[in-house]
């Protein structure tokens, strides 16, 4: 009984650590820009994108594993989870012409030795 207590109280430990260095990211789209251009995040943040526009925008990107969204309407929101490290290009299908892109880039977390 005291190892399954143990084990418990570990696997608790090491959940609750787990949700406590993911962090959360906004970008906001306004102007037919999305705002920051570029966002450094650690691996397991989430990034959710904000319409603050008149029109509709989409987050379309360049690595097919990644699910994009293809119709974020105005003052509607639209949210992914990077667990892989790496650069992350994306852009507005519509308004890409526009200079309407923008790049994630998610980094290992450090641990401390």
């Amino acid at each position: 009984m005291k190892t399954i207590m143990k084990f418990l109280f570990i696997s608790f430990l090491m959940v609750s650590g787990l949700q406590v260095l993911a962090a959360e990211h906004r970008i906001t789209t306004q102007g037919w820009v999305f705002t920051p251009e570029v966002l450094t995040i650690s691996v397991g943040d989430k990034v959710t994108w904000v319409n603050d526009d008149d029109t509709i925008h989409t987050v379309i990107f360049q690595d097919p594993k990644i699910q994009g969204n293809d119709k974020i309407k105005p003052e509607k929101e639209f949210s992914v989870v990077f667990n892989t490290p790496g650069e992350f290009p994306y852009q507005c299908r519509q308004h890409k012409g526009n200079g309407m892109i923008g790049k994630i880039i998610v980094k290992e977390i450090a641990t401390k030795k």
